[in-house]
Formats: C-alpha cells, sequence, structure tokens
C-alpha cells in the first residue's frame, strides 16, 4: 500500500490559499418531520427486549421474512389484532399472544440486548428522583461531516489518520449521567456487547408504528411516541454532546479536520496531539489507525485502511453546500 506522510507541494501551496474557515459541505441541518424509517442514526432495528414481567405470552417468530405469511393467515382467519413495528422488528399482537419477528435471516443476532432495560430502568430512577424529562430539540443534528473542500485540497492517495472514540454513544450516556456506573461497566464487561451498547442507546429514540385490524381488516394506523416522549431527550442529549465536540474539533483543527462519521475523526496525522487533547477533555479514550485515499469525488469518497479494509461513504443526498 502506497502511504504518504506528508501532502505534495502542489497540495500545501493550494491550502495555504484556502479560507481555512470557510465550511464546506455538512449535514448540520434540521431534520424533516420524523418519519418511520429515516428517524434514528442508530440501527435499532433489530431489538430483541422482552420485559422482565409479562402478562402475555411472547413467541419468537424468527426473522421478518416470515412476518408476511403469519399476517396472511391472521387476516384470512379475520381475527381482530394488530401490528406493531418499528424498523425491521414486527409483533402481531393477538389477544394476550405476542409473535414476535425481529431480524433478517441468516444475521447473526445481537449479544448484550439485556442492556436496553437497565438503560431505560437508570433512567426512570433518575426521573423518579426528580430529574425532568428532557425535551426533545427541534433541530436535530446527524453526526457525519464531510469537509468536501479540505479533502480535495488533501488529495487522493494522501495519508489521513482515523481516531475512534471508544464506546462513543455508551460513554457519553455514562458521562451525562444518564446510566449507572454499575449500568455502564456491565455494557463495557464484553467486546461482543458493542451491538447491545448502540441498540441500548437507540431504542431511546423509538417510535413504534401501530396497526389495528377488526375483522382482518385493517381500520386504524398510528404513531405511537409515547416512549420517544419520555426517553427520546435523553436519546438526543447524546447525540448533541458528540456532534458540539465535533464542532470544537472542526474549530481547532480547521483545514486538517476532514471528516467525522458517526464516532470517528479523520485529520492530518500532524494535528494527532491536538485532536487528541479536546477528546480527552471530554473524558473519552481512543484508538487510531492509518488510511489512504483512493477515490474522493462530491458523490463519494473511498479510503483503504492500514488493515487492508476498502471503506468508502456515498454523501451526495446528505450533505448541503453552506
Amino acid at each position: 500500500m502506497n502511504k504518504k506522510s506528508k501532502l505534495s507541494t502542489k497540495n500545501k501551496q493550494k491550502r495555504e490559499k484556502q479560507d481555512s474557515n470557510a465550511v464546506g459541505y455538512s449535514v448540520f441541518k434540521t431534520m424533516p418531520n420524523i418519519e418511520r424509517g429515516e428517524f434514528s442514526v442508530f440501527d435499532i432495528e433489530n431489538e430483541l427486549e422482552v420485559p422482565e414481567k409479562q402478562d402475555f405470552k411472547t413467541k419468537r417468530c424468527g426473522s421478518v421474512d416470515k412476518y408476511a405469511g403469519y399476517l396472511k393467515a391472521y387476516e384470512k382467519s379475520k381475527s381482530d389484532f394488530s401490528v406493531v413495528s418499528y424498523g425491521s422488528t414486527k409483533k402481531i399482537v393477538y389477544g394476550a399472544n405476542t409473535f414476535l419477528f425481529s431480524g433478517v435471516k441468516g444475521e447473526k443476532k445481537p449479544l448484550g440486548v439485556h442492556l436496553i432495560s437497565l438503560v431505560k430502568k437508570d433512567i426512570d430512577k433518575l426521573v423518579l428522583e426528580g430529574h425532568k424529562i428532557l425535551k426533545i430539540p427541534e433541530k436535530k443534528p446527524h453526526l457525519t461531516f464531510i469537509h468536501h473542500r479540505h479533502l480535495e485540497y488533501y488529495g487522493e492517495g494522501e495519508e489521513a489518520l482515523a481516531i475512534d472514540i471508544n464506546h462513543c454513544y455508551w460513554r457519553t450516556a455514562f458521562l451525562l449521567g444518564f446510566i449507572s456506573e454499575e449500568t455502564y461497566k456491565k455494557g463495557i464487561d464484553k467486546p461482543e456487547y458493542k451491538d447491545g451498547r448502540l441498540i441500548a442507546i437507540g431504542t431511546l429514540g423509538k417510535i413504534l408504528t401501530v396497526r389495528k385490524y377488526k375483522a382482518g381488516i385493517k381500520v386504524e394506523e398510528y404513531l405511537d411516541d409515547s416512549d420517544y416522549l419520555k426517553y427520546g431527550g435523553f436519546f438526543w442529549a447524546v447525540i448533541v454532546r458528540i456532534h458540539n465536540m465535533m464542532l470544537e474539533l472542526y474549530s481547532v483543527l480547521k483545514e486538517d479536520f476532514l471528516m467525522f462519521l458517526t464516532d470517528c475523526v479523520v485529520i492530518d496525522p500532524r494535528r494527532k496531539n491536538d485532536a487528541l487533547r479536546v477528546m480527552e477533555k471530554h473524558g473519552y479514550a481512543t484508538k487510531e489507525y492509518r488510511l489512504v485515499f483512493t477515490d474522493i469525488t462530491e458523490k463519494k469518497v473511498a479510503w483503504l485502511t492500514d488493515k487492508g479494509e476498502h471503506k468508502h461513504i456515498v454523501h451526495n443526498q446528505m450533505l448541503d453546500k453552506q
């Protein structure tokens, strides 16, 4: 793999002419009215949460590809039932019984989903102790920032440094006091709980779609946002804190800030110490790796990691020119 530790003289001259305060393309924009399918930053579609105490029976019926067959059978039986869905998880509720369909066929089930109930219990306790239910912000930031103008000057074939934040969202929830130290330690107890940690935080922003059936015919459909109104403010507080740190990184690094992707900042390697100081100040530990840009266009940025992984992000539909 061809690596370059410094910019070419030509690229450096271009960057010196650049206004370091000019903002390129970003996703710092207000989200439209929330609709299912585009709501969450996280993939919370494989949630397997089952309440510890149930007054009804829940039967796990496998992946969502089996859902259509069950639904057709209940429609033909002319039964009264409800369908509750969020992402690719669906539940058919018939009387006191719930049939749960979750995940994609052949997909490995995530570990650590027991953390979902622990997080909600910690927040419930906070509220009972007098902590106000947090408001859901009107402006909801994404956590992807492609500074395309800086990337163009940086150039294809150039080596950059990626710094990942360890347990980013889980750690942030702990730093904000939303989860207890006990819950926090349980979450980082095993590396394979990574998906469970993300699901547990993402579930705080979950909105349910409910469809009511009478005699096998759908008669009503609505969004159940009761949980979202209770927990959604805590979810967005986590996102906003990370977003604010991202802005601080940009203000410090300026033209040496290239991308921020969910929980990873990509920078000019020469600014490593400056970036680490900001992250450590906010209470985060990190890990890092090198990458080389292989393709930079207004539609896509692609790179090769030092482990030989080819990665890319298609961003033309996400980003705004400011």
